[in-house]
């Protein structure tokens, strides 16, 4: 179960990370047009639509020495809004893409570019889906093992009380033989131990009841 729920992690995040740099790209290549002419309006009128994919937690626009330009934030089951207050993010020292894990976001910051370096995409996306298929992994695995659990017991108490029984049953004529020798106890379908055990106790049953007529 803990095998199976960290591969379908693995590869899921994997799939999660190639999709989302995708995406991360392609709304830094859109922005890079909006930067160019200035246009913010339109540049904050786009951030609220990308942020409407269900994985989007937030998306932020700053320029290279990290002044923001635009925040806007998504909360799961909310529309995106535009937020106010944070003047200033730390980008990456290099100008290059970096990908990084916090908590339950994957974080992408993207460099925006045209010609030259224009600002930064910064992108968060939801992996809660990840955790919650680990946790219903696990708890299904669990399931599965407890049904194991008990079934095996069960199947124990079925093969066993017959046997249980029958051990008594002989248990209780050995205890009797010294009044009733040469009585003898059924072990027709009974496993192979118990019928064995069984014919001894017939055989010195008949043997006690032969030296005592002797006697």
């Amino acid at each position: 179960g803990w095998m199976t729920a960290r591969n379908y992690s693995t590869s899921h995040l994997a799939t999660i990370r190639a999709d989302s740099t995708i995406l991360a790209r392609n709304f830094a290549e859109s922005c890079a047009r909006y930067l160019l002419v200035q246009d913010y309006a339109e540049l904050e009128t786009f951030l609220l639509k990308s942020a409407e994919l269900a994985d989007i937690r937030r998306l932020q626009i700053c320029e290279p020495d990290g002044a923001l330009v635009w925040d806007v934030e998504h909360s799961a089951g909310d529309r995106p809004r535009a937020k106010t207050g944070i003047a200033r993010l730390t980008p990456p020292s290099s100008q290059s893409v970096m990908i990084t894990t916090e908590n339950d976001l994957l974080v992408i910051w993207q460099p925006v570019m045209a010609g030259n370096m224009l600002g930064w995409l910064k992108a968060d996306f939801s992996l809660s889906d990840i955790r919650e298929a680990q946790t219903r992994t696990w708890v299904n695995s669990l399931l599965l093992a407890m049904g194991w659990v008990v079934f095996s017991a069960i199947l124990i108490i079925l093969v066993l009380r017959p046997m249980v029984r029958s051990i008594a049953r002989l248990t209780a004529f050995s205890k009797k033989l010294d009044e009733q020798k040469g009585a003898q106890i059924s072990i027709t379908g009974q496993p192979l131990e118990i019928a064995e055990l069984g014919e001894s106790l017939n055989e010195a049953s008949a043997k006690l009841h032969s030296t005592e007529r002797q006697i």
